[in-house]
């Protein structure tokens, strides 16, 4: 049997322990102890035994602290032993609305106690199912929310035999919409666009953005880049003397957000052309953003 003594001096001594249906205190160990945990061999099974500990120092020993209810010594057969599956040795991630079903196989006689943990907090049973089994136990979310993310450890117990697993839970989603996109700087047949990464990432990386354009004749809407990684681009080969709106989705492993950021003000391509001062401006821009980051 293994269990937390209190802190001391210089020694301990774990002196005694008392069998319910004696009349007095016996001695478990011979002599003092420096650690503060021990294992306690060949004990009666079957018995309701109750533990007592004392610190020692100099001055003599401490006053007892002994065990507010006694334990029932049982053989354990078989030490309690999780086999964590491969797959959850790294983090499992599921999307929103997916189903979460975690079989666990463990051993150990007589039958272990199973604890399960979200963040070191006890799990709610309205959000998260648990199953158990004398050679398994079940996690279950039959709708993944971005709330069961975490951290989730299972713990079996057999008296003070213990063994432990962690997992880790990513529930992701799409992404919002990227921010602030605004057009730059118009030349020629060009337009310039910058924006900002959305405010919410969906619980995972941002892969990339879709670019799209617009001729405000017709609203109808055309891809220019898709898993486009910068915050900034020029959209090219626009048609002199039209009219374009702009708009940028986000996009992670869940696809493109639901909603685009769009562009305020329309850009209008003028039938002037390029003239010398606007290639320049043009060459600088260019430059700055395929610059290396």
């Amino acid at each position: 049997m293994v269990f937390f003594c209190v802190s001391f001096l210089h020694n301990a001594s774990l002196d005694h322990y008392f069998l319910s249906a004696a009349s007095e205190w016996v001695p478990a160990l011979q002599g003092l102890t420096e650690r503060t945990s021990t294992l306690i061999r060949d004990l009666p099974t079957g018995e309701r035994l109750t533990f007592r500990v004392k610190a020692i120092n100099l001055a003599g020993p401490s006053e007892p602290c002994t065990m507010k209810e006694p334990v029932t010594i049982r053989e354990i057969m078989q030490r309690p032993k999780i086999w964590l599956p491969r797959f959850l040795r790294q983090k499992l991630v599921k999307k929103v609305g997916e189903t979460v079903n975690i079989v666990i196989p463990f051993q150990g006689k007589p039958r272990p106690v199973v604890t399960w943990l979200k963040d070191g907090q006890p799990i709610d049973p309205k959000q998260v199912g648990i199953r158990n089994s004398e050679a398994d136990t079940i996690l279950f979310i039959r709708s993944a929310e971005r709330h069961h993310s975490g951290e989730y450890q299972v713990k079996i117990q057999i008296e003070n035999c213990e063994d432990t697993a962690a997992i880790l839970i990513q529930i992701v989603d799409k992404p919002s919409a990227p921010q602030k996109l605004k057009i730059v700087e118009i030349w020629g047949f060009n337009v310039a666009l910058e924006w900002s990464p959305p405010q919410d990432d969906g619980n995972t990386e941002i892969s990339g953005y879709t670019i799209q354009k617009a001729d405000k004749k017709t609203m109808e809407w055309f891809t220019v880049y898709e898993h486009y990684r910068r915050l900034n681009c020029v959209v090219s080969d626009l048609i002199m003397g039209n009219e374009y709106f702009f708009r940028v989705f986000s996009e992670n492993m869940c696809g493109l957000s639901e909603k685009p950021a769009n562009s305020k003000d329309s850009a209008q391509i003028q039938k002037t052309g390029i003239r010398a001062p606007i290639q320049q401006c043009l060459l600088k821009y260019i430059s700055n953003i395929f610059q290396t980051p």
